[in-house]
């Protein structure tokens, strides 16, 4: 285990540096005494990145590109408030580029910006076969979050509310499972964009958007919607 912040010896002051200095299988553990910690991570070990609180263990991306970006497969990503990335398309508080991840625990909030169609607050590109779970994602600009030629993820018991456009959106991705998530006052829930298929709707509840609740797009084949409570959209 390496440490992060605090008043330990030999701890690290940079998250970043821990994670340089890890090896696959790690875990690295970050204090919430020297938060907020004004990085932007790049993460490429298959490591346990995990925060000592959700609410008090903040990593800002200070307005510059993806806050943490997750290149490696088999990271775990924990108890953190993810907040600040660029403004820029293709800014967002959590990027991954791999596969087998564990995005749990965190709150996800105030990224995006101005420019662009998508931005926001987790993006999945060609990522897949993910567990996202127990997260607050809230506040971003534009998207909560996007799903791009992204296959079997998981994405379940999230709160995902006040996102200045989606809070979902599914594009060429397909066999991913939506489900037990509770969804509120985006401007629009759910899209299913073309080449969407086999993905499953299930449980979530849904409600106060200020526009539609979900869409399936021209060549979005073959999803299942069941067991949802759709209201005051």
């Amino acid at each position: 285990i390496l440490y992060v912040g605090g008043i330990g010896p030999n701890n690290y002051t940079c998250i970043q540096d821990a994670i340089d200095d890890a090896n696959d299988g790690d875990t690295i553990f970050v204090y919430d005494d020297s938060s907020p910690y004004y990085e932007n991570i790049d993460i490429d070990k298959s490591i346990s990145l995990i925060g000592e609180n959700r609410s008090t263990t903040i990593i800002d991306g200070n307005g510059n590109r993806d806050v943490v970006k997750i290149i490696a497969d088999n990271v775990t990503l924990s108890g953190f408030t993810i907040q600040n990335s660029g403004n820029g398309e293709f800014d967002f508080g959590i990027e991954a580029q791999s596969a087998y991840n564990k995005i749990f625990g965190n709150a996800i909030k105030n990224n995006g910006g101005m420019q662009g169609w998508i931005r926001g607050g987790i993006f999945l590109m060609g990522s897949s076969h993910n567990d996202i779970g127990n997260n607050l994602i809230y506040s971003n600009d534009r998207e909560g979050i996007y799903m791009d030629k992204a296959d079997y993820n998981t994405i379940h018991n999230n709160t995902i509310y006040e996102n200045d456009y989606f809070a979902i959106i599914v594009n060429a991705s397909s066999h991913n499972i939506i489900r037990d998530n509770e969804m509120s006052k985006n401007y629009v829930c759910m899209s299913f964009w073309p080449f969407s298929h086999d993905n499953q709707i299930i449980g979530n509840v849904i409600y106060d958007h200020d526009y539609y609740s979900l869409s399936f797009y021209t060549l979005s084949d073959n999803n299942i919607v069941r067991y949802n409570n759709f209201s005051d959209n």
